[in-house]
């Protein structure tokens, strides 16, 4: 069945909306890549816990402008300084595209392994029930 032109415009704007999201967080871990940071080192200059800043960079999330005033500070650049290196991210649809894929095949990766775990788990306890 074939989308409808309304359901289409939906997908555009979720992919644009998203394209945002991606390279606002590729501008946060080039910009604390090239000042040398762990994002354990700029979640605690930034005053945010590392695995809120890991799931920001994966753009798991969308921060709120208190939240990014405080990376900003974190990584001791203007606002406006990370907004232009968004927008020249968002320029560039196969650096987006290119770290979207590199995100989910990390993350099928993830779900992969947790999948054998459970199923090694449960094998366990059928074992242990016998």
């Amino acid at each position: 069945m074939a989308e409808s032109s309304e359901q289409q415009d939906e997908v555009r704007a979720d992919w644009a909306e998203s394209d945002l999201h991606v390279a606002f967080a590729l501008a946060i871990r080039v910009r604390r890549a090239r000042r040398g940071l762990s994002q354990d080192a700029l979640a605690h200059g930034a005053g945010l816990h590392r695995n809120y800043v890991g799931a920001i960079e994966r753009a798991e999330i969308n921060p709120s402008l208190l939240t990014i005033s405080r990376i900003t500070r974190g990584l001791n650049v203007p606002l406006a300084d990370l907004l232009a290196e968004t927008d020249g991210h968002l320029a560039d649809p196969n650096t987006l595209v290119h770290q979207r894929a590199k995100w989910l095949k990390r993350r099928r990766h993830r779900l992969t392994r947790r999948a054998a775990a459970v199923v090694s788990e449960q094998a366990a306890r059928s074992d242990d029930g016998k």
